[in-house]
C-alpha cells in the first residue's frame, strides 16, 4: 500500500482499539467504485439510524453515531526539499443523528464528545514509521452546509490530524546536452544513457509517438524548430526534458 492508504488504515486501527469508540460505529472511506460507496453508504446510516448493527465496521453495539476516516490529502511541506516532503491531513468525520443516539440504544455520546475524543486518541500519536500525527491548527469543524456533507437533523464535525513524511528521491537519469547549429543539434547523454527525441513539440519518451532514439545528429528542415531530448536507463526513472529552441 501507498504511505497515504497505510496511513488512513492505521489511524483507523488505532479508533478501534481505544475504549472511547467501544460503542461508536467505524468506517473507512475508501469506495473503489460507485456500487461499493453505496454499499458503505448504507451501512453507515443503517448504524446510525439504530435499523440494525453494522456488521462490518467492527463490534459497536449501539447507534446513533458513526466515526468515517476519509482519505488523506497531501500539500507540500516545502518545495525546496527533495522527495517531495508532504504534509499530509487526515479527516476523522463524526455524524451523530440524536434522535437515536441519546435515546436507549444510543451512544450516548454528542458528536462533540466523539470529536474531542478522537483528537486526544491521535494527537502525538506515532503509527510507527517515523510519523507523528498531531491536531491540526483548525482542529474541529463543524459540517453545516449541504454541499460539504451535511445532512438535516443530524450533527456532524471534521476533527483534522496532520502529519509530516517524506517520499525517497526518485532515481533520475542526467539531463542530456545539446550543442549545435540547427542543422546538425548533437545530444550527449551521461552513463550510456539512451537518448529519445522529439522535433515536433511532443513528449520524448522510448517507443513514444513522434519520439526518435538518437544516434546522429538531428538536421531542423528549414533551419529552424525545436528539440526535445530525454535520457533513460532501465534502472532508473526519465530524465528532466532538454528543451533547444532554433530560430531561421
Amino acid at each position: 500500500m501507498s504511505p497515504l492508504e497505510t496511513l488512513q488504515a492505521d489511524v483507523l486501527g488505532r479508533l478501534r482499539a481505544g475504549a472511547a469508540f467501544a460503542d461508536v460505529a467505524l468506517y473507512l472511506l475508501r469506495p473503489r467504485d460507485e456500487g461499493e460507496a453505496v454499499h458503505i453508504r448504507s451501512h453507515i446510516d443503517t448504524a446510525l439510524m439504530g435499523l440494525a448493527p453494522a456488521a462490518d465496521s467492527g463490534p459497536p453495539p449501539k447507534s446513533g453515531a458513526a466515526c468515517m476516516v476519509l482519505m488523506p490529502s497531501a500539500r507540500s511541506a516545502d518545495a525546496a526539499l527533495p522527495g517531495p516532503y508532504l504534509s499530509a491531513e487526515v479527516i476523522v468525520r463524526v455524524v451523530e443523528y440524536p434522535l437515536v443516539n441519546m435515546g436507549p440504544g444510543g451512544t450516548g455520546q454528542s458528536a462533540e464528545a466523539i470529536a474531542l475524543a478522537v483528537l486526544h486518541t491521535l494527537h502525538q500519536w506515532s503509527p510507527g514509521y517515523g510519523a507523528v500525527l498531531s491536531a491540526a491548527r483548525r482542529a474541529l469543524t463543524p459540517v453545516e452546509r449541504e454541499a460539504d456533507g451535511a445532512r438535516p437533523g443530524f450533527v456532524i464535525y471534521d476533527a483534522a490530524l496532520e502529519v509530516d513524511f517524506g517520499l525517497a528521491p526518485e532515481a533520475r537519469c542526467a539531463t542530456p546536452t545539446g550543442t549545435g547549429p540547427a542543422s546538425a543539434v548533437e545530444l550527449e547523454a551521461t552513463g550510456g544513457a539512451a537518448i529519445w527525441y522529439t522535433v515536433d513539440g511532443t513528449f520524448p519518451r522510448p517507443g513514444g509517438a513522434g519520439s526518435a532514439l538518437y544516434s546522429a545528429p538531428i538536421a531542423l528542415p528549414g533551419g529552424a524548430g525545436q528539440v526535445r531530448a530525454a535520457a533513460y536507463l532501465p534502472d532508473r526513472a526519465g530524465s528532466n526534458v532538454l528543451r533547444l529552441r532554433y530560430e531561421a
